[in-house]
């Protein structure tokens, strides 16, 4: 019996008129290589700024690869800024955007912060946006926020956008919402991923104990000459 397993949550969400969105979801991953098949890239798209590739293959995984060579880190959705302030975050503040896409649904939102990124310019939140935002071109505004200390403002802006942990580009990931033009795409797409994901979990070559008792078991013995 296969060792492997993948539990995937899929949820269509209507954001509006011919943008319909599938968000996929690892929700859990044995072995934990598994935990973030889903191949994501920039998209050439004016209203998408990230695009999903295809569901990692194993031998992608091994090498953490493509075949072409361009490399797979792992880069979670969960880092804010705003082009014009310097988020000095800390564990435990609150970041509330007001004017949140309606990608990501429900606006206003509040996230729990982690605490600064590494640049120290942006923040990291606790868990992960589920759209990007892109960084705004002046003079357009991008998401209005509030980050909150305590129950006190600490910082506003108006030019608020999202980024990778680690820079956005080819990369692997737990979730991604992919957004089509018609229902048909978008369904036929959830179908296909989560196809892939179960090819992914049955394969034999991720199965220790299957290897091992592989035809014609195990140990094998041989006598040369034969």
């Amino acid at each position: 019996m296969n060792s492997t397993k993948i539990e995937l949550r899929q949820t269509k969400l209507f954001v509006g008129p011919m943008r319909f969105g599938v968000r996929h979801q690892v929700l859990s991953a044995s072995p934990a290589l598994l935990a973030c098949p889903l191949v994501i890239d920039l998209s050439a798209s004016p209203y998408d700024k990230e695009r999903f590739v295809e569901v990692v293959t194993l031998s992608d995984l091994v090498r953490n690869a493509l075949t072409d060579g361009r490399s797979l880190p792992v880069k979670p959705l969960n880092t804010f800024f705003d082009g014009s302030v310097s988020l000095a975050a800390q564990p435990s503040d609150v970041l509330a955007v007001e004017n949140c896409p309606p990608e990501w649904g429900d606006s206003p939102q509040t996230v729990s912060v982690r605490g600064p990124d590494d640049s120290g310019r942006g923040l990291l939140i606790t868990d992960a946006f589920w759209w990007s935002v892109p960084e705004p071109t002046p003079p357009d505004d991008g998401l209005s926020w509030v980050l909150q200390r305590g129950g006190t403002t600490v910082a506003t802006g108006t030019r608020g956008y999202t980024a990778r942990q680690g820079g956005d580009g080819l990369c692997r990931a737990d979730r991604f919402m992919a957004i089509f033009s018609d229902a048909a795409s978008a369904l036929d797409h959830m179908t296909a991923v989560a196809t892939y994901l179960n090819s992914l979990a049955t394969s034999v070559g991720l199965d220790g104990a299957q290897f091992e008792r592989f035809p014609p078991g195990n140990p094998v013995d041989s006598t040369f000459p034969g």
